[in-house]
C-alpha cells in the first residue's frame, strides 16, 4: 500500500482552456489558477513515495482519499 499525506486546501482543477503559442504549438491550462498550488503540494508529497517504488505499476489500482477540513465557527454556531 502506497500511503501520503497532504496539507492544504483541496482545489478543483475546473475547465480546461487550450490556447495557441507563438510557435504555433497548443497548450492547455486549467481554468481554475487557485489550484496550482494544490497540485504543487500534491506533487511534493507523491514525489518522494513514487521514488521509492522498485518497480512501475502496471495492474489496476484502488484509491481511497480522505479530506480533514476545520469545523467553521458559523457551522459549530448551527449544531447548537
Amino acid at each position: 500500500m502506497i500511503e501520503f499525506t497532504v496539507f492544504g486546501t483541496p482545489q478543483p482543477a475546473g475547465s480546461k482552456i487550450a490556447f495557441k503559442r507563438g510557435n504555433g504549438s497548443v497548450g492547455v491550462r486549467d481554468a481554475c489558477h487557485k489550484s496550482r498550488p494544490w497540485k504543487e503540494n500534491v506533487a511534493a508529497a507523491a514525489g518522494p513515495v513514487a521514488m521509492q517504488l522498485d518497480e512501475l505499476i502496471t495492474g489496476p489500482v484502488a484509491l481511497t482519499i480522505t479530506f480533514f477540513k476545520a469545523i467553521t465557527v458559523r457551522a459549530r454556531m448551527r449544531e447548537r
